[in-house]
């Protein structure tokens, strides 16, 4: 006997047709588990801050060659803005908000090509275009929510620490975070939507993440390639200081410009590309 739908049901079987709230439900444990880490993480490295002061730590921290501290962004670890960018803002917190953002960007169409389901999907009313920017827009969207609690985390973690910190360099400093990690997303979507595989698309974000890395924090220690730095990603992130000069409208203008580039194109392959089924 078949059951009657209940206005849940029918909302639920409305919602798994749609590609954007769909990737929500999908995507639902993961989102909870990198929240929660990220946020942790960062109120544990704002935390620290009262540790800063101690002369010892400060000592210790002067001790490391000028070019390394230059390069980790541990120049000014005894303010509130120069501690958050060489802690918070300078590594740990950016790496794991990368990783989360290529691994979200890798399940946008990859992981139902590589499962055989995409074909499914795309039996719905629905233009592969509209599929695609869907679904890309639902990884901007979960990068946007996960910096907005690092920002929430932050904030109210300096309160109790007594760390001053302006609250819109800080919203700035979170924005920046979100255009960073939006390009490497939306680059492994990219990849992803051109070759379809989760292991191509995950080694070429993740290896031009780690370049462009490298070339922002040790191009400036070499003259001949200082150059180099400005073709970074993160060089736009950070190079503007937003934590102690707020935020560059340049360089956020210039990483979005890069994310709508690598949206077309992605798009534009992934449209016209067969796709692959089991």
């Amino acid at each position: 006997m078949k059951r009657p739908s209940t206005p849940t049901t029918k909302w639920l079987r409305k919602m798994l047709r749609n590609p954007f709230l769909k990737f929500f439900y999908d995507q639902r444990v993961s989102l909870l588990v990198w929240n929660i880490a990220l946020v942790a993480t960062s109120v544990m490295y704002v935390g620290f801050y009262p540790m800063m002061k101690d002369q010892q730590m400060a000592s210790a921290i002067n001790s490391y060659p000028e070019a390394v501290r230059d390069a980790l962004g541990l120049q000014d670890l005894a303010s509130p803005a120069g501690y958050l960018s060489g802690t918070v803002f300078g590594l740990v917190v950016p790496t794991l908000v990368i990783i989360f953002a290529v691994l979200l960007g890798l399940k946008v169409n990859a992981a139902d090509e590589e499962a055989g389901t995409l074909d499914l999907l795309m039996s719905y009313p629905i233009s592969r275009t509209s599929f695609y920017v869907q679904r890309a827009a639902a990884v901007l969207c979960c990068l946007l929510d996960a910096c907005a609690l690092i920002f929430v985390a932050v904030l109210l973690t300096s309160r109790v620490v007594d760390m001053q910190i302006e609250v819109d360099r800080l919203a700035a400093a979170c924005l920046l975070l979100v255009a960073l990690a939006a390009v490497f997303a939306i680059l492994a979507v990219a990849v992803s939507g051109v070759m379809g595989r989760r292991a191509v698309a995950g080694g070429v974000a993740g290896a031009i993440a780690v370049v462009a890395y490298l070339a922002n924090s040790f191009a400036p220690q070499i003259p001949d390639i200082e150059g180099l730095r400005k073709i970074s990603a993160f060089y736009y992130y950070s190079a503007g200081d937003p934590l102690s000069k707020g935020l560059d409208l340049g360089h956020l203008g210039i990483l979005t410009a890069a994310v709508i580039l690598l949206l077309v194109a992605g798009s534009y392959a992934f449209s016209r590309r067969d796709i692959a089924s089991v």
